[in-house]
């Protein structure tokens, strides 16, 4: 595909910021319509069949093991996204429902990546990392990508899936809520699914924004049944403390 010419990959930072910025091609484009559907679903399931390349696997930092807000602004959360995180974080957690499930813990500003270019050229972090017990008992991950004025749903929907690509080739990093140590037993290996979670004026926004929210509804059906990986888009709801299917 033209998207992942080497030519036009960004800045020769390494493999790892090369194979980065092939994602970050695919989400971007101008005007109102995502052009080229088709193509660039088919684009993002090659990349995803590709393994991720490059020294990039990160350990569980000591810092991931503290509290649960962990951007600087935590006595006055930024409006937008930011105080998104905040109200779904904030105690008691155990109030919060993801998908029909309990939020048992979780943490914001989750870095996915080490500086696998040098400094932050090629960071790729998740904006909420949640662990979810349904009602009878089973544990899963939920891997955030919180929206409230950036960018729109099909950008967001490729944010979440680079994400969940690292993610899935990470297991150590998929034990985080073993190290926390909320929950006594988990088991080794708990599914994930993939969420972009905006508030429901978000998706509605006329323009660019409420033209992306079908193609990235098509990326997610076909990934679910093309890959097996279970991705959606939701709505937060800050007054009932909800995250429910769009």
């Amino acid at each position: 595909m033209a998207w992942l010419s080497a030519d036009e990959s960004g800045p020769p930072t390494g493999e790892f910021a090369k194979w980065r910025s092939g994602w970050f091609k695919l989400a971007e484009y101008h005007g109102r319509n995502v052009p080229d559907v088709d193509a660039r679903i088919q684009a993002l399931i090659d990349l995803w069949r590709v393994p991720v390349p490059g020294n990039w696997q990160r350990t569980i930092d000591p810092q991931l093991l503290g509290p649960s807000y962990r951007r600087g602004d935590i006595n006055a959360p930024h409006s937008g996204e930011h105080r998104i995180e905040q109200q779904m974080l904030a105690d008691p957690i155990s109030d919060v429902r993801c998908m029909g499930a309990m939020v048992v813990d979780g943490i914001n500003a989750m870095p996915l990546v080490r500086d696998a270019a040098g400094g932050r050229n090629a960071n790729v972090e998740a904006d909420v990392l949640l662990l979810l017990s349904d009602d009878v008992g089973e544990y899963r991950l939920a891997l955030l990508e919180v929206k409230h004025g950036a960018n729109n749903p099909w950008y967001a929907a490729v944010e979440n899936l680079l994400q969940m690509k690292l993610l899935s080739a990470n297991q150590e990093q998929r034990r985080l809520f073993h190290e926390r140590g909320r929950v006594a037993r988990l088991d080794e290996d708990l599914p994930v699914v993939g969420l972009v979670v905006a508030p429901s004026a978000y998706y509605q926004s006329p323009g660019q924004r409420k033209a992306a929210v079908p193609p990235a509804q098509r990326l997610h059906k076909q990934f679910r049944n093309d890959i097996g990986i279970d991705l959606h888009l939701a709505t937060w709801d800050a007054a009932a403390r909800t995250v429910t299917p769009h």
